[in-house]
């Protein structure tokens, strides 16, 4: 594969690891509620985030708050007497950490050292950056807003490339080949000359058969209803809303989403992806 379909599978892969994770987290903060115990969210719509250090605010919380306490401050405090290099090093070596306690393997190692390096370069470059935001009179502007989000969403999906590889050589094969013939593709879509000819076009680029479009289809519109669910919880808390409601909308959702669930879910025996670390 080159070019679109190593693409599309970069991003679905960002989605597919955050549903999964997130999914069955979301499964144990409801059990714990069902015996009346509180969890922390460990996740705060991650793909929303602004920056890298705003990500980690957001993705895996309890384990970013772990690794914080535990080895990113005692390093950072040890290391003092470097001054302005206590907290870079301390950074590369805590997203080092990171990489090897997801698996001793070098392709997880350069994932953490990844983040590492975009977050001692988002450490060191945001006071200039603001007050380039600041000339440019872009500060707090939408524009702004969603040029960050992109941007943090595209250096996360890089990242994930060598997260999801199997080897080096594997990761290498996709970075080499992410972008090649991409022009070409793009140029046998638009000489389709109308819009759904085009998107047509880039599908079958992408996917493999009927039942791999159709697959995505549902993918999409999961994809689509999760993302409001969660641009709702972060202006009320959803359980306390729908409790107030008659009860028959209430019992007409339960009825949709286990309808939902019965349609379209996976029966096929799986393993969540985060099971392995």
């Amino acid at each position: 594969f080159t070019g679109l379909p190593l693409m599309a599978a970069t991003y679905a892969y960002a989605f597919q690891i955050y549903f999964d994770f997130s999914g069955y987290t979301d499964m144990a903060l409801g059990a714990a509620a069902l015996f009346g115990i509180e969890l922390t969210d460990n996740f705060r719509a991650p793909y929303l985030a602004t920056s890298i250090p705003d990500f980690w605010r957001r993705w895996h919380i309890t384990f970013s708050r772990w690794i914080l306490d535990y080895v990113f401050k005692p390093l950072q405090l040890s290391w003092r007497q470097l001054r302005g290099w206590s907290t870079p090093l301390a950074l590369l070596v805590t997203f080092f950490v990171c990489g090897v306690w997801h698996g001793a393997s070098w392709h997880f190692i350069i994932w953490g050292l990844l983040h590492g390096v975009y977050m001692i370069v988002s450490v060191l470059a945001t006071p200039h950056v603001r007050k380039l935001y600041r000339g440019l009179k872009l500060e707090k502007t939408r524009v702004l807003h969603v040029w960050q989000v992109v941007m943090t969403f595209n250096l996360v999906c890089l990242a994930w490339i060598f997260f999801r590889a199997t080897s080096m050589g594997d990761a290498a094969y996709v970075l080499t080949h992410l972008l090649s013939g991409v022009g070409g593709q793009v140029n046998t879509a638009l000489a389709q000359g109308s819009v759904p000819g085009i998107v047509k076009t880039l599908c079958w680029t992408c996917l493999p058969s009927r039942n791999a479009a159709l697959g995505l289809g549902i993918a999409l519109a999961g994809g689509l209803l999760l993302g409001g669910v969660q641009i709702w919880r972060r202006r009320a808390i959803l359980g306390r809303v729908l409790f107030e409601q008659p009860a028959v909308i209430r019992w007409a959702v339960y009825y949709a989403i286990v309808l939902f669930m019965l349609a379209f879910g996976s029966w096929e025996p799986s393993q969540y992806v985060y099971f392995e670390f």
